[in-house]
């Protein structure tokens, strides 16, 4: 009895290491087994060997509680799994009122037959041994024993059955997160799906208005050829008019410049005459004067000279004068020796000496006199020499001022013939030019008589009245009321500049950026610091020609046969 409780204690310890699960209903297992991929750990497969082994478990404990002295009754063993504890309790309180027997009458096989078609038979899953059975006193002892180990196997079996539980329902909540993420990624998938849709479809607006501005652009860049093209003809009309009228205007001008030239020649060439006229008067006026300071100029040389020689007598007079205070002196020591002499002989030569005082005397006041005569002439004579040298020098000065004169008219002269050759040969040039121009215009009426035989060119058609240099391309107030004005402005207002729009109050001139905005129910333009009128913006643009060479206008000028006149 020992070894057959024993091993059943064995075979439900090894039902419960294999199957920690077994006390759990099949409702749940398979319930597990649903809850997802998760969960695919207990399968079909699994459930089968769990309920094979709890079912021989069963049996195994049917044999031997069936091969126990003890009568057990049938409710005894009714529960099971987690009514086992209860039904071991049951079983002690009936081995403990009876008390075992080892020669007491088995139960027959008829009562005993509830708890299986095996039962009083060995474990399928036991060994075949003999087992000694254990003694009576020991019955309890091992039933005690039993019981706490089937106490605490299933407390283990309970435990796990609540982490397994417990896991299940950590797997059923991550699964049922998952299914929310799931949904959630689905439902963003959706709307970026959405999303993608729209911005296809955008895409495909944006095209369309892309292609649409293009084709509008284009036909406003047609337009403005066309009107551009009905410019220029309608230029190349009026230049045909005024290059006729500058023709004739031309000739005419020709024609004045040739009579005034002709008149200035005749002019010059009398004011020549009359300049060559008075120029030979006053040169036979300043020779006839020059003739006369000649004369007096001879005259004052033979003045010069008869005064020379009066100089010369009245140099030879004080010669004379000074041999006689020569004489004088002499006499004076011929006197004052004769006074030595006379003192001598004074007494006797006193009359005599009286009249040689009075002879002294009346020389020595002639000779006062002549020295006075001769300091006056001396005088004269330093005055007439210097009215002689001023004279020489007013002589020497008319010869120069006569010799630059008569250099002055021969380059006078000289100067008149370069100019008569030059008028010469500016008349030669004149008459070749002349003639150049007559041919020149005799071609051009040649040019005019072949253009009037050809067919009068058609007028252009006029201008559309919807027509405009602008083209409003949003719906904003400024933009239409810009085509407005413009529109009024009339076609040409913006001198062949095109204005686009870039964004709001944002527009582009050619390269050249502008703001414009709204003041007074009026478009204004910011010029420097401040807003000015559209009307005076417009009347300050210059065309894109004056800044190059890509105006028609200009390279039609450059190709015109008048523009080298």
């Amino acid at each position: 009895m020992k070894a057959e409780e024993l091993m059943l204690v064995r075979s439900i310890q090894a039902a419960l290491a294999r199957s920690p699960g077994a006390s759990l209903e099949k409702k749940d297992v398979t319930s597990s087994n649903l809850a997802g991929p998760r969960l695919a750990a207990v399968d079909k497969v699994s459930l089968q060997t769990l309920e094979a082994e709890e079912l021989m478990l069963v049996r195994s404990i049917q044999a031997s509680l069936a091969r126990s002295p003890a009568s057990l009754e049938k409710k005894a063993m009714v529960p099971f799994g987690r009514g086992i504890l209860q039904g071991l309790e049951d079983l002690k309180r009936s081995l403990a009122g009876k008390g075992p027997t080892s020669s007491g009458p088995l139960p027959p096989r008829e009562e005993l037959s509830w708890l299986g078609p095996s039962c009083g038979s060995p474990c399928q899953g036991c060994p075949q041994q003999d087992i000694s059975l254990p003694s009576e006193d020991a019955e309890p002892k091992v039933l005690l024993e039993l019981q706490a180990l089937v106490k605490q196997q299933l407390e283990k079996g309970e435990e796990r059955a609540a982490n397994h539980e417990q896991q299940i329902f950590v797997a059923r909540e991550a699964m049922v997160h998952e299914q929310e993420e799931l949904q959630r990624r689905q439902h963003r998938c959706k709307e970026l799906e959405m999303e993608i849709a729209l911005q296809k479809r955008d895409l495909q607006h944006s095209k369309e208005w892309q292609s649409w501005q293009q084709e509008r652009h284009s036909a406003d860049l047609r337009h403005q050829a066309e009107v551009l093209e009905l410019k220029y003809e309608a230029s190349a009309l009026a230049e045909q008019e005024a290059w006729q009228q500058m023709d004739v205007l031309f000739q005419t001008a020709q024609r004045r410049q040739v009579e005034h030239l002709k008149e200035r020649e005749m002019q010059d060439l009398a004011a020549s005459f009359e300049a060559e006229r008075f120029l030979a008067t006053e040169l036979r006026t300043q020779t006839r004067q020059d003739s006369a300071k000649l004369k007096q100029l001879r005259e004052l040389t033979a003045r010069l000279a008869g005064r020379e020689l009066e100089i010369l007598a009245l140099e030879g007079a004080v010669e004379a004068q000074r041999a006689a205070e020569e004489r004088r002196a002499r006499t004076a020591e011929e006197l004052r020796s004769s006074e030595r002499q006379q003192r001598e002989a004074q007494e006797a030569s006193q009359q005599e000496a009286a009249a040689c005082q009075r002879v002294e005397e009346a020389s020595r006041e002639a000779l006062q006199a002549e020295a006075a005569q001769a300091e006056v002439r001396a005088a004269e004579a330093a005055r007439f020499r210097q009215a002689l040298c001023a004279e020489e020098a007013s002589y020497h000065a008319e010869c120069r001022h006569l010799a630059e004169c008569a250099e002055a008219l021969r380059r006078s002269e000289e100067r008149e013939a370069t100019k008569a050759t030059t008028m010469a040969a500016e008349a030669t040039e004149h008459r070749a030019r002349e003639e150049a121009l007559e041919q020149r215009i005799q071609d051009l009426q040649r040019l005019v008589d072949t253009r009037a035989e050809k067919p009068e060119p058609e007028k252009p058609p006029e201008p559309r009245s919807d027509s405009s240099d602008y083209f409003a391309s949003a719906e904003d107030e400024l933009d239409r009321l810009l085509e407005k004005e413009i529109r009024q402005l009339g076609i040409g207002c913006l001198k062949g500049n095109v204005l686009t729009r870039t964004g709001p109050k944002k527009y582009k001139l050619g390269e050249q950026k502008v703001f414009m905005q709204l003041a007074d129910g009026g478009v204004t333009v910011r010029v420097g610091g401040g807003y000015v009128p559209l009307v005076h913006w417009v009347r300050e643009l210059a065309a894109p020609g004056d800044k190059g060479s890509d105006d028609p206008f200009q390279a039609l000028d450059a190709t015109s046969p008048f523009a080298a006149v």
